[in-house]
């Protein structure tokens, strides 16, 4: 007669690099405790990852906060140059109503031009006239001279 095998057989299983030798129903309560026993030190792994994470969320949350901040804020300053750039707008529209282009200049500086040659020709007829009345004045007298000696 064959020897019966007492023993069963023994299984080793590996959880994250550690070993574990489990005989089949004697050793089932020492592997659910480690099992529990490295399922919370994971739990614990995770809450931790998780805890940072977390804490990464807050600071890109609060950085998120701090830019649309900013962004309201340049929001707000290029509404007021966006103001400022229409009402400028408006003067220099204005003052291209008002303002005389070059050849607008020229017009002008042609007629002035003209005007003072016009005033300069009138003096010098002026003084030409000046002079032709003295010397006919001085005729006159001669004449009345003249005439006044004889006719007495």
């Amino acid at each position: 007669m064959a020897k019966k095998q007492s023993q069963k057989p023994a299984v080793t299983k590996k959880i994250k690099g550690e070993s574990y030798d489990v005989i089949a129903k004697g050793k089932l309560q020492e592997l659910r405790t480690a099992l529990e026993r490295k399922l919370e030190r994971l739990s614990t792994e995770v809450s931790k990852g998780f805890a940072r994470i977390d804490k990464r969320f807050v600071r890109i949350d609060d950085k998120f906060v701090e830019t649309d901040q900013r962004l309201d804020f340049h929001d707000s300053q290029l509404s007021k140059i966006i103001d400022k750039l229409l009402e400028h707008d408006t003067k220099i529209e204005s003052l291209q109503k008002n303002m005389a282009t070059r050849a607008d200049m020229e017009k002008i500086f042609l007629v002035l031009d003209k005007l003072v040659k016009d005033v300069e020709d009138i003096k010098q007829e002026q003084v030409c006239t000046t002079a032709w009345l003295k010397r006919h004045n001085y005729e006159i007298l001669e004449l009345q001279n003249y005439c006044g000696d004889k006719g007495s």
